[in-house]
């Protein structure tokens, strides 16, 4: 199947830094709980010792305390799994279509035809992801990328694809159709590449 890109938001309507710390402790006792499961019966570990030493060691989650990589890694576990099949299920919502990250590529050479620096780097977002630390490019987890646009640049996205011209491009349109699906104002859209 590839690697494809899917879009979620927030149920609550909250973004997901401030639902990432929100159920911290719900994801912790969770994760710990699956992992010694797995353990037990299958003699398996289903996180890494950095993933089971952190949440071992931290009863609350400071996004500033955890180097980068490992805070990545977490956000993975959190968004991922939690929140796909474990105890947070209800807790994002999947936007439109998942295409495959193919077709994607010629969208980012008609955004580069447009010599908009700031089109480009909200739109390369969707290859390179963005960690919730810094905002800087999010740490590739087991081939998983994940990111998101903020307010101002959903909205940015909105005025600038509908000035292009030549959209008949499947990356453009799959935009498109997703902001078209979550409507305007939304504080938030999540971007995951996965495998």
């Amino acid at each position: 199947m590839g690697k494809r890109i899917a879009f979620y938001e927030m149920k609550n309507g909250q973004s997901l830094r401030e639902t990432f710390v929100e159920n911290y402790s719900d994801f912790k006792k969770w994760t710990l709980c699956q992992n010694k499961d797995s353990i037990e019966k299958y003699n398996e570990q289903i996180i890494s010792n950095d993933v089971e030493n952190f949440l071992e060691s931290n009863s609350e989650l400071d996004l500033q305390k955890p180097e980068q990589k490992l805070l990545d890694e977490l956000l993975t576990e959190f968004l991922l799994v939690f929140c796909d099949y474990g105890k947070g299920s209800g807790l994002v919502k999947l936007i439109g279509p998942l295409i495959g990250t193919h077709n994607y590529k010629n969208s980012f050479k008609i955004i580069a035809k447009q010599k908009n620096k700031a089109l480009a780097d909200i739109w390369n977002i969707l290859k390179v992801g963005r960690s919730l630390r810094n905002g800087n490019q999010f740490t590739v987890i087991d081939g998983d990328i994940i990111g998101f646009w903020d307010r101002n640049e959903l909205n940015y996205l909105r005025n600038e694809l509908n000035g292009i011209e030549n959209k008949n491009d499947i990356g453009i349109d799959c935009i498109n159709q997703v902001l078209t699906e979550i409507g305007e104002n939304k504080n938030e859209l999540i971007i995951v590449t996965e495998i």
